[in-house]
């Protein structure tokens, strides 16, 4: 005789709404892990490094674009960087986290934006726009503290303006450890790059160290018991203190070094422009009534033949789509003093780099110093309760 089972509906509702809550619960744990780990990334030196490659790389595209324009658009200048920090901050973030992904998308919008903008005042169609009044603003007056706060944090946090409360909390929790980041690196690149900024003199009672344009000399420590005594920091604290000043110097170095290939890549270029303007000049000067041949590059690998009259100037290129006209004398002038100071700002280059690199092995030696005196003093201690113990 077969047997029925009867299933009793309370407890197995009883169960399927425990199971619920487990899951529940391994969902938040698993958020909070991801959460927990972001914090930790956004304060890690290797992330603190990426964020500083991309960001001064994008900060020289910058001032590239920027010298190619007029010189009164510093307003427009300062939101470009300030465009440009935000965006290699949410391209760190590798679009895992809401606010980032608003950034970048925010940015293709505006350069669409933009691009429409020209193509529309060149056809002539453009059209004033009306102010229109905001329905959303005055629909948010009158509203508790609370919803109105949220409502502010959410239009401070991109991407969570129509958000509710617990999504715009998450993305703040990973939002304010990103911008701790981009300011301290920020505030690194003002005070080591900015070439206006006054070298400070140590009033303490070490010996005198000389900086070298904007760039701090390392100091040499001899005693690290008075070194750490002299700046009322513990053994963890000046090691923080020497690795992120070992950090700074390599965003200078990094800088530097840009600089020396660009300067590398335009001297071979201003020779070539001179010898072109020797030939012009010493085919003049023959008057044979010969026209010179020439081969013009015209892309990788293809040429053009074409047949130079003798004439008496050359046109130049000065950058910002700004070519003039010069004499063979005057041109030769301009290109010749161009390369002297291409030389000289090379030979100041390698300089202020050798110097770096010296403040940076001084640097290393620092930290190896302070790392192996705490060594030796932590042996002294377990030595000496070894020996109380027994």
């Amino acid at each position: 005789m077969a047997s029925s089972m009867i299933l009793n509906p309370v407890a197995s509702s009883e169960r399927s709404r425990d199971s619920s809550r487990k899951k529940k619960k391994k969902k938040a744990a698993r958020e909070n892990d991801r959460q927990g780990q972001d914090h930790i990334q956004w304060k890690s030196q290797a992330q603190h490094q990426v964020y500083s490659s991309k960001l001064l790389r994008a900060l020289s595209q910058v001032r590239i674009s920027s010298s190619e324009s007029a010189p009164n658009e510093t307003p427009r200048r300062g939101r470009a960087v300030r465009e440009a920090s935000d965006t290699v901050l949410a391209m760190t973030a590798k679009g895992r986290s809401r606010w980032s992904r608003a950034i970048l998308t925010n940015r293709l919008k505006l350069k669409f934006r933009k691009h429409n903008r020209q193509k529309a005042h060149a056809t002539g169609n453009s059209r004033t726009k009306k102010p229109r009044v905001s329905v959303f603003r005055l629909r948010g007056k009158g509203l508790p503290t609370i919803q109105s706060k949220a409502r502010l944090l959410g239009r401070l946090v991109p991407g969570c303006r129509k958000q509710p409360l617990p999504v715009i909390l998450d993305e703040v929790t990973d939002y304010i450890p990103a911008l701790e980041m981009q300011i301290r690196v920020m505030s690194a690149i003002v005070n080591l790059v900015s070439s206006s900024s006054s070298s400070s003199s140590s009033s303490s009672s070490a010996a005198v160290v000389t900086d070298r344009r904007g760039i701090p000399a390392a100091q040499f420590v001899e005693d690290v018991r008075t070194y750490l005594s002299q700046l009322e920091l513990d053994v963890q604290s000046a090691l923080a203190f020497l690795q992120e000043r070992l950090q700074q110097y390599k965003l200078v170095e990094m800088k530097l070094l840009a600089q020396q290939r660009d300067l590398q890549a335009k001297i071979p270029d201003i020779k070539k422009c001179l010898d072109i303007v020797a030939t012009l000049q010493a085919k003049k000067d023959a008057a044979t009534g010969e026209p010179l041949v020439a081969d013009f590059e015209i892309s990788e690998g293809i040429y053009s033949r074409a047949r130079i009259e003798e004439t008496d100037s050359v046109c130049l290129w000065l950058g910002a789509n700004v070519m003039l006209d010069y004499s063979c004398e005057e041109a030769t002038a301009l290109l010749q003093k161009n390369l002297d100071n291409a030389k000289a700002s090379l030979e100041v280059l390698v300089a202020d780099l050798q110097f770096l690199r010296d403040q940076v092995t001084i640097t290393q030696v620092t930290i190896a110093r302070v790392y192996n005196w705490d060594v030796h003093q932590r042996r002294i201690q377990l030595a000496g309760a070894s020996v109380e113990d027994s």
